[in-house]
């Protein structure tokens, strides 16, 4: 396991195609995370990354449900686009 700080989390426009974008350099196939936004899905689809929603507190507990197929898998947008900038918006 391996864990490591997003240089683009704190970038208001386009983290989450930058996140995307990391993700993808370092080989990752699979995301577990609580929200993904349609920019960060689209990126996260193009570069074939399965994205789940978390269902729980813990990376643990999140990655035990995926292990046994408990976890939803979300292919679409959780949230609108610029959902954690307060100018959140449904697309």
């Amino acid at each position: 396991e391996e864990v490591e700080r997003n240089p683009a989390l704190t970038l208001g426009s386009g983290a989450g195609v930058q996140s995307a974008q990391l993700l993808s350099d370092r080989g990752i196939q699979v995301l577990i995370a609580g929200n993904v936004g349609p920019k960060a899905a689209r990126a996260l689809e193009a570069a074939g990354i399965q994205t789940y929603r978390a269902k729980h507190r813990t990376v643990s507990e999140n990655l035990e449900a995926l292990e046994k197929g408990q976890l939803q898998q979300a292919p679409d947008p959780t949230v609108g686009s610029h959902f954690g900038s307060g100018r959140s918006r449904r697309s």
